[in-house]
């Protein structure tokens, strides 16, 4: 206890030390085996009402619910449709890829434009265009002249390394866009070989084979208001890798490698450690942050726990996070605490 309380001391003086609440929520019996996978451990914000599926044999299984155990069950597919049956609500960490906010241009010699609050825009070449949610903001991507361009409502055309990626909203109406640079394959997508001779097709091919040896892909993190982040390595990248964070309006996260990188700044290298960025969790102000690893879920003043099955986040301003654990293999456990 001595040594805990130093190090709430020590921590305190940067951070503060958050008083975390523990609460055995169920213990399955002696012989028996956690199921996990068959079990509903979706985190109301009490952790109540969770649905718990254990194995004693081979034709043994049971049910915990409500304080009550329940069974046995001939297998686990029977005592898994009885969890199956509770919905729960839970909370992602980061925005996905917004994909109902897609526009279509308008076509005119073979040109692309769009217009939004009776301003135009364009034409280009190229063009993707997203909308948020609510229709009050978008952003956009176009080419022309060989080169691309972003812009939103709050920005007008900045040229940019890239063409776009990804598109994120969140509720606020926080935009972001993933842009990536190197090879463009819109290049290959029109050619008309048949106006060429073979020769000057394979001075064509050629050329083509050493622009795409010589091309660097990077990564570019624009926000709504255009500001620009980056370059970050490739191939950590997905539909919510970069993501905007969900407990922190208006920042965003990435996961690259084994390096977390919050709206920009490398701000921990765990080395041998990979996560992703759906599974990181900031307080409002982005400064304390929380992880879910593999084998724990690492708080940014150092303290750990086991390995959660469910992490939530359960107030409106985001300051509290809640998260079930097992422990001892047997025991579900509910924790809370505040940044």
């Amino acid at each position: 206890m001595k040594s805990l309380i130093t190090f709430c001391l020590i921590i305190t003086t940067f951070l503060g030390c958050a008083q975390v609440e523990r609460k055995s929520l169920l213990k399955i019996e002696a012989g028996e085996t956690l199921m996990l996978w068959e079990s509903n451990i979706g985190l109301s914000c009490s952790g109540e009402n969770i649905c718990v599926v254990s194995k004693a044999s081979k034709d043994h299984y049971y049910v915990y619910q409500n304080n009550k155990k329940n069974g046995p069950f001939p297998n686990s597919t029977a005592a898994a449709e009885i969890c199956n049956s509770i919905a729960y609500e839970q909370k992602p960490a980061v925005s996905s890829h917004y994909i109902k906010g897609f526009v279509h241009p308008d076509y005119q010699n073979n040109l692309m434009s769009f217009s939004f609050n009776n301003q135009s825009y364009g034409p280009y070449t190229r063009l993707s265009v997203n909308m948020s949610p609510d229709n009050k903001h978008f952003m956009a991507v176009g080419a022309k002249n060989g080169q691309f361009y972003f812009m939103s409502d709050q920005v007008n055309e900045m040229s940019v390394p890239g063409w776009a990626e990804f598109f994120h909203w969140d509720e606020f109406g926080n935009g972001l866009c993933l842009i990536k640079s190197g090879f463009d394959d819109s290049e290959i997508i029109n050619i008309d070989f048949s106006n060429m001779t073979e020769a000057e097709q394979i001075v064509y091919l050629n050329e083509l084979q050493n622009k795409i040896d010589n091309s660097v892909s990077e990564l570019y993190v624009i926000k709504l208001s255009g500001d620009m982040s980056g370059p970050f390595s490739t191939g950590e990248e997905s539909n919510n890798n970069p993501g905007l964070s969900l407990s922190a309006q208006g920042h965003w996260v990435f996961s690259s490698g084994t390096k977390l990188i919050i709206d920009g700044i490398e701000v921990y290298d765990f080395q041998d450690m990979y996560f992703e960025s759906s599974q990181v969790w900031l307080s409002p102000d982005t400064k304390q942050w929380a992880i879910k690893f593999y084998e724990k879920l690492l708080f940014s003043d150092g303290s750990e726990y086991p390995y959660p099955t469910r992490v939530n986040y359960c107030n409106e301003d985001h300051s509290h996070i809640e998260w079930i654990t097992l422990e001892n293999e047997n025991e579900l456990v509910h924790y809370s605490r505040s940044w």
